[in-house]
């Protein structure tokens, strides 16, 4: 470890003393590209990259301020198992939305019903679905209605609401199945 460049007097916290970059903007310099790399290639694209290398590059500056990285000979590999676990979540995630978009999609007005039996059992089962809606907290309804009814980015409400993009999934997740059991509730 170098030590901190000090004034010749011997004050490092003197005026015109460069100061040494944090240990977190080192991991950077040296990670970002290849954390970029390693996503794209995990993800078939470019389009999450970059976000898949600022969560893995924060959550290892967490592990490192912890203290939970103890061999330093380990921490490459405790970075790209770290990034492997990012893109899992975010596979994952992605997933279960495209399968939820796909089921409201289904239920939607534009859905042709084969018959008029079915046609009423739709039209009751998006009344029920705005009921239950209505019964939500005002905070999951809002958030449920930035993501499927204006399509907005899910980065973006993030930054609405102030939260990281794992705390707004897990937020959309527990509105979802909050949701889920309203309707359940109903159903029986």
């Amino acid at each position: 470890m170098t030590q901190p460049d000090v004034a010749p007097d011997g004050d490092p916290t003197a005026p015109g003393t460069p100061r040494q970059a944090e240990p977190g903007a080192d991991l950077a310099l040296e990670y970002w590209e290849r954390l970029r790399l390693f996503a794209a290639r995990r993800l078939g694209s470019t389009d999450g990259a970059d976000d898949v290398a600022q969560e893995t590059l924060r959550r290892v500056g967490e592990a490192l301020a912890a203290d939970r990285v103890r061999e330093p000979a380990a921490l490459p590999g405790f970075i790209f198992r770290t990034a492997q676990h990012v893109c899992q979540q975010l596979d994952r995630s992605t997933d279960r939305e495209a399968r939820g978009l796909s089921r409201l999609a289904a239920a939607g007005p534009e859905a042709d019903p084969p018959d008029a039996l079915a046609g009423l059992i739709a039209a009751e089962r998006r009344r029920e679905v705005r009921h239950a809606l209505l019964r939500l907290s005002g905070d999951d309804r809002k958030i449920l209605r930035q993501l499927y009814f204006e399509d907005m980015e899910p980065e973006a409400i993030a930054r609405e609401w102030r939260l990281t993009p794992g705390a707004l999934r897990v937020r959309k997740h527990r509105a979802l199945k909050r949701l889920s059991q309203l309707l359940d509730d109903r159903d029986t």
